[in-house]
């Protein structure tokens, strides 16, 4: 019996550097390089970077309450702000408002409000309260903000309020995203409440803040 053996047999062409085949692969890398930088160009999307940042804002209470209760056919108010108290004709008797501010990972801002607001009233026929509480609201980081606003929570019951527990978050909504500016964007920052002025209309500073929004 006859036992054939083989191996296997391999040849490498090496082209010149100068040749038709090297200068044919160069027109063709080229050619890749220049058609998408076309593309990016047309597109205009050419050196594009697009990032988010995100950044806790600075909030602060401003130590500005009203508060409107709704008993017995008959409105009663009444708010920290001194000149408001003095054109109010019914006024809430000996309301206690207390504010502390949390931060829970101590970072220097705060994380959390805590208020706790009681006040001598008929519960059986407090069917309405309404509480606004004023901010400070900032950013400072990237992209910098100053505004002022307000947050309103609304009790109701047809039986009548005693004790309410409410919990929420603060946000303030904007139509468009904010770009990165060394200036300082106040449009909003406006004093809500000026002391020196006693006509206030909460519905009209609703109406306006929704406007702006």
């Amino acid at each position: 019996m006859v036992y054939l053996t083989s191996e296997p047999f391999s040849r490498f062409y090496h082209a010149n550097k100068f040749s038709c085949a090297s200068f044919t692969c160069l027109i063709v890398i080229l050619g890749l390089f220049i058609f998408s930088g076309f593309v990016a160009f047309a597109t205009n999307e050419i050196g594009l970077r697009r990032s988010v940042y995100t950044e806790q804002p600075t909030v602060v209470f401003k130590n500005e309450v009203v508060i409107y209760n709704y008993e017995n056919g008959e409105t009663l108010a009444y708010s920290t702000v001194p000149n408001f108290n003095q054109i109010l004709q019914n006024v809430i008797s000996s309301p206690s408002i207390s504010a502390k501010p949390i931060d829970s990972n101590y970072d220097g801002k705060i994380d959390t409000f805590r208020f706790k607001i009681s006040f001598s009233s008929d519960s059986a026929n407090l069917q309405l309260s309404q509480i606004y509480l004023f901010f400070s609201y900032e950013l400072s980081d990237v992209a910098r903000l100053e505004l002022q606003d307000f947050v309103k929570v609304e009790l109701a019951s047809a039986t009548g309020i005693e004790k309410a527990k409410v919990i929420g978050n603060i946000d303030f909504k904007q139509k468009q995203s904010l770009s990165s500016n060394t200036v300082t964007q106040s449009d909003y920052d406006e004093t809500l409440f000026d002391n020196a002025n006693s006509n206030y209309n909460l519905a009209e500073l609703e109406q306006k803040k929704v406007c702006k929004k």
